[in-house]
């Protein structure tokens, strides 16, 4: 993106084939400037002439560096609007230490004696397992392998103790890793890797039924596998007590703890649910991609308002999150986005992979939670991909429009 000397914002869009012109003063204005003969404009920089603007475009997909100029006193422009609401990000986690396709997917570790000290986790699947504060800034660092998913329950009995637990899925092992938090402190320690018989591990999430601790673990076939976490001694091990299968690749799945329900995302299909407890029960497709809600559904995650459970889900085919009404028929209520705020210089989030969000209070700037995203553009400067951090107050604003309209 560039900046003109008019405080126009110019930003490429790769897969749209052109460059919208932003006004930074009213957004709502913002215009798109189709350049003919580009394949994926992936960088742009401009110069103001006497009544043109000289374009110089980087295109990623056949490498080249080309110049376009536009009159500016009859410039191709097409007014494009959507009725897409929009959140935007209020702090981002620095970039993972990896280019490409590296940041994956994200867990919020609440610390019930101090919330506002809370943690996020997140995955980095080409180097290991990463730990931030709420701000975004590294604290710790596990290379422990291809880490792809990562989620957490609390208050483990473990080794004369009370431990909180994370677990995330390993590709370089083919296993579980295995990680304790101290529920004080937030101190992240790894501890061992529980071994699977999936070829391909991938997406994971986590379930607790009181003193028992579950954790789902999919492969890129459709295997899905439930394990039991169990003590023993100063290391925990493993016991597989479920199988089944989704019909082809899934990845994302969040548990509902209280309803013992298990959702899990079928990428090109939608949200499947499942009994939680490890008992052989058939899943129902309760979500299809449509239109708005499309494919690749990825991260998966619960946000609870006014005693209503709702599920966001990211759909990576257009860059947005889906909102369904879980306790209303699983009802889609709307999809939002997340934009760039000029303001505080944090860029949108696109190509979401894994998401995390809570309605627990977390400290005094975010009373109403929060949500994270994994943001596979990181721009405003470009940089390797990381995650995006919402306040939960412009979700339950989101929220609070979609139910007055029902």
């Amino acid at each position: 993106l560039d900046i003109l000397p008019s405080g126009e914002l110019l930003v490429t869009a790769p897969e749209q084939k052109g460059v919208w012109m932003v006004d930074t003063q009213n957004s709502n204005q913002a215009q798109f400037v189709i350049l003919e003969g580009s394949h994926k404009p992936e960088s742009v920089s401009a110069v103001m002439q006497q009544q043109s603007i000289r374009l110089g475009v980087f295109d990623d997909e056949t490498g080249q560096y080309t110049a376009s100029t536009l009159n500016t006193d009859s410039r191709p422009l097409q007014r494009i609007t959507s009725s897409m609401q929009a959140v935007t990000a209020y702090a981002e986690t620095i970039p993972v230490n990896a280019y490409g396709d590296a940041a994956d997917d994200p867990a919020i570790w609440i610390n019930f004696a101090d919330s506002g000290t809370s943690r996020v986790l997140g995955s980095n699947k080409k180097q290991g397992l990463l730990q931030y504060d709420l701000q975004g800034q590294l604290l710790k660092e596990f290379n422990v392998g291809r880490v792809n998913n990562v989620d957490v329950r609390y208050g483990m009995e473990f080794n004369g103790k009370r431990v909180d637990i994370a677990t995330a899925s390993n590709r370089s092992t083919k296993s579980i890793s295995v990680f304790t938090i101290e529920p004080k402190t937030g101190v992240l320690s790894y501890l061992s890797d529980i071994k699977t018989d999936i070829d391909d591990v991938y997406g994971l999430c986590m379930y607790q039924n009181a003193e028992q601790y579950y954790v789902f673990i999919n492969g890129t076939d459709g295997h899905y596998q439930q394990y039991l976490l169990k003590p023993n001694g100063d290391d925990i091990s493993g016991l597989l007590v479920r199988e089944f299968s989704a019909p082809s690749q899934p990845e994302g799945c969040v548990v509902d703890d209280q309803n013992q329900q298990l959702y899990y995302g079928e990428e090109a299909v939608g949200v499947w649910q499942v009994s939680a407890e490890p008992i052989d029960a058939p899943s129902k497709l309760i979500i299809k991609t449509n239109d708005t809600f499309v494919a690749d559904v990825e991260g998966l995650g619960i946000y609870r308002y006014k005693g209503q459970r709702f599920l966001f889900a990211s759909s990576q085919g257009n860059d947005s999150y889906g909102v369904f009404a879980l306790d209303d028929k699983n009802k889609h209520l709307g999809s939002f986005k997340i934009d760039m705020d000029i303001t505080t210089r944090v860029d949108g989030a696109s190509e979401t992979d894994g998401l995390a969000i809570t309605s627990y209070p977390l400290g005094a700037q975010l009373p109403q939670g929060l949500l994270v995203v994994q943001d596979g553009r990181n721009r405003l400067p470009t940089a390797p991909q990381n995650f995006k951090l919402v306040d939960g107050l412009q979700l339950q604003g989101l929220l609070q429009s979609w139910l007055e309209k029902l």
